[in-house]
């Protein structure tokens, strides 16, 4: 899940060109305000004049079902935009010793994010495990804790040990137990660059890792492109993670900053929990973005014509009775639209109410009001499926009498 006012806004505009007879003017409009959410998102003003003018150059709002048009066109510019076309140096294999050294500024999710990559591979059938190179800090009772309820060992000294050696130690430990993906937290705090590049050097060079992940934190938004420099410029970074992507609106600035540097995004945080981790996939995430048909009511249209069939219905009285519930319907859906907007307005009123918007909008999204709402042109296809089938055919049971 990505943070809901980005999703709002993007689906609004979206909408806008589904409810609406396409022409040049409800084409710019449209536009206007996708640049608007994608600027709000930390995309930079380049990157967002570009898209408007391709797009643009693209669109035909005179062909029919442009609707469509304007959805692939986007998919496909703004995956341009957030893809580095860079695969990551290395991929995990199961079975087979794998090294990962994960490093990261302080506050960016890192030691969070080992414990999340761990389990995410524990549950595909990995023997992972955890060291804790992080000997300065409260690091190794936070990864601790984290990974008990998950049942993944964690190895670490207490505070003044040797970072390098507890690193060492920890690797030999979990080969000789068979761990086949070895995870390892660094420290992100410093007193100075160089004695922080430095440290990292003396673990890569004493564990000889396969693959460097940088954690960077969602809400760095483009700075996460000078952020990443020094590291990719000391360090082999094969892969990156994104931690806090729901709770920050800049996350898809991040992404297209990373993708700038070149470092490739391999996962995503969705949450606290540890099962709150995602793969990215920029052609799936980038659809989940811009998919305006995911948060609707629905009842399929072939049940609605076959009661209207059994009614015996004429098709004057048919016509008028679709045309009733679809207009029914997009109300329905534009409600959702604005009750997902003014629960994206709360996140900045506390954290606490914030992560209770994330719990509708995240994986319950709408679970129990959900709308498909399926367009053809114009027409649109609808199924409540919440509602008795009673009650929806008063919607437009006038009109059959």
């Amino acid at each position: 899940m990505v943070h809901p006012q980005l999703r709002v806004h993007l689906s609004r505009a979206l909408a806008l060109m589904c409810n609406t007879l396409v022409d040049m003017r409800v084409l710019d409009e449209c536009l206007c305000q996708i640049s608007e959410a994608l600027v709000k998102a930390d995309f930079t003003t380049k990157m967002v004049s570009e898209l408007q003018v391709k797009v643009k150059k693209a669109m035909d709002p005179t062909v029919t079902g442009s609707n469509h048009s304007i959805h692939q066109i986007l998919c496909k510019e703004i995956c341009k935009l957030i893809d580095s076309g860079r695969k990551p140096s290395f991929v995990p294999k199961k079975g087979m010793p794998c090294i990962v050294l994960v490093i990261g500024f302080q506050d960016s999710g890192k030691t969070t994010s080992c414990a999340k990559f761990a389990y995410h591979h524990k549950q595909k059938g990995y023997k992972p495990s955890l060291v804790c190179a992080d000997t300065g800090s409260s690091s190794l009772d936070r990864l601790k804790q984290i990974a008990h309820e998950a049942k993944i060992p964690v190895y670490g000294s207490n505070l003044g040990s040797d970072p390098i050696q507890v690193a060492i130690q920890g690797v030999e430990k979990f080969k000789k137990e068979n761990s086949d993906l070895i995870i390892i937290d660094t420290s992100g705090s410093y007193t100075s660059k160089d004695a922080f590049f430095a440290e990292i050097h003396k673990i890569e060079k004493a564990t000889n890792p396969h693959l460097i992940v940088l954690v960077v934190d969602a809400a760095d938004g483009q700075f996460a492109f000078d952020l990443a420099g020094p590291f990719i410029r000391n360090c082999s970074i094969g892969s990156a993670i994104i931690s806090k992507m729901d709770r920050h609106p800049y996350g898809g600035g991040t992404l297209s900053a990373l993708a700038a540097a070149n470092c490739p995004v391999i996962f995503y945080g969705t949450g606290k929990s540890i099962e709150s981790f995602e793969i990215f996939d920029v052609k799936a995430f980038t659809s989940n973005l811009l998919d305006y048909k995911s948060r609707t009511f629905t009842i399929d249209i072939e049940d609605m014509h076959n009661m209207l069939d059994n009614l015996q219905v004429s098709e004057v009285e048919r016509t008028n009775a679709v045309r009733q519930m679809e207009k029914a319907c997009l109300n329905a859906y534009h409600a959702v639209l604005e009750k997902e907007r003014m629960l994206a307005q709360q996140v900045s009123s506390s954290e606490s109410e914030y992560n209770k918007i994330c719990d509708i909008l995240g994986e319950k999204e709408l679970k129990h009001s959900k709308i498909k709402v399926s367009y053809r042109f114009l027409r649109i296809r609808i199924i409540f499926v919440l509602l008795p089938f009673t009650v929806l055919f008063s919607f437009f049971s006038p009109s059959l009498h």
